[in-house]
């Protein structure tokens, strides 16, 4: 694991503006590598001015993501997390064959409450999550506000 400099340019679709997001971390992480990567994501997120119980939060909610990879999606993920204006965004992406559209739009509350709570969860803790429906590996992508630095 080691920190990604550099910065990528690319459009905004919501402001629809130039935002220069600036990579802080990319990874590799497997079961017996995902303490290492939580302890990373937590010193990059502090870095950003994450505090509290908003650094509590999204650490929990990546970790609970990144568990689903390994648990359900092939035994191992990529992590990659950048900042991006006033959001820290965080992307996991799994080794296994996708989520089918109709499984994530069709389960109930309940339903995933029988199955597992970790993507309750993140939903609950993160700023906002969205998952990927293509074929090929389930994507997830997490971010939260930071907190204005003034």
């Amino acid at each position: 694991m080691t920190p990604a400099g550099g910065r990528v340019r690319q459009s905004s679709p919501r402001e629809g503006v130039m935002v220069d997001p600036v990579a802080l971390m990319r990874c590799d992480f497997t079961l017996s590598t995902m303490s290492a990567m939580r302890r990373q994501l937590r010193r990059e997120a502090m870095a950003c001015g994450l505090v509290g119980g908003r650094l509590e939060d999204f650490v929990v909610a990546v970790n609970e993501i990144a568990a689903n990879a390994v648990l359900h999606g092939g035994g191992s993920g990529r992590l990659a997390l950048w900042r991006s204006g006033t959001e820290l965004v965080c992307e996991i992406a799994d080794r296994g064959a996708g989520i089918p559209r109709g499984q994530l739009e069709n389960a109930t509350e309940d339903l995933l409450r029988r199955t597992g709570r970790g993507l309750l969860l993140a939903r609950a803790l993160a700023g906002s999550l969205t998952i990927s429906h293509d074929a090929g590996p389930a994507v997830v992508r997490l971010s939260t506000v930071l907190p204005d630095p003034a």
